[in-house]
Formats: structure tokens, C-alpha cells, sequence
């Protein structure tokens, strides 16, 4: 063994980066509103995720936002676009 990073150990973390970051970026690009109709706190979970992907820490906020509050938000983004004025 030539030690606990070799090459596919950095190519998993850079994956688990690239997710993370894109996560951010999905996370911060979704509207106040949407936020708000969830319960959440977008700046709360954009830096959670941006400052705990850079630990590797943050990968259970991604997972989390990734398995649920990502879904809440499209969820609430499509019934307010759907839903007559």
C-alpha cells in the first residue's frame, strides 16, 4: 500500500467535491421564496454545504439536501407555478 490517498482515492474526493459544489450552486440559485414555503434557511445550507464539502464534513448536508430538501423546494417551486393567481 502506498498510502491511504493513491489515485482513486483522490479521484473519490474530488467526485464528493464536484457534488458538493454543485450542490451549492443548485441550493443558491433556487428562489427566497421557495426557502421559505420548505422551512429552511437557504444561507444556512449553501454555506453548511460550501464550507462542510471543503472538510468533507459537509457530505452529510449534501446527502441530506440532496435526498430531501432538494425535492421540497422543486416541490413547492412547481405547485406555486401551477397554481392559479
Amino acid at each position: 500500500m502506498s498510502g491511504l490517498l493513491n489515485a482513486g482515492g483522490y479521484a473519490v474526493v474530488a467526485v464528493l467535491a464536484a457534488v458538493g459544489l454543485w450542490a451549492s450552486i443548485d441550493a443558491a440559485r433556487r428562489p427566497q421564496w421557495a426557502w421559505r414555503a420548505v422551512g429552511a434557511r437557504k444561507w444556512l445550507w449553501v454555506f453548511g454545504m460550501l464550507v462542510g464539502t471543503y472538510f468533507l464534513a459537509g457530505i452529510i448536508l449534501v446527502l441530506l439536501y440532496i435526498g430531501g430538501v432538494r425535492k421540497d423546494l422543486q416541490e413547492a417551486q412547481v405547485h406555486s407555478i401551477s397554481s392559479p393567481a
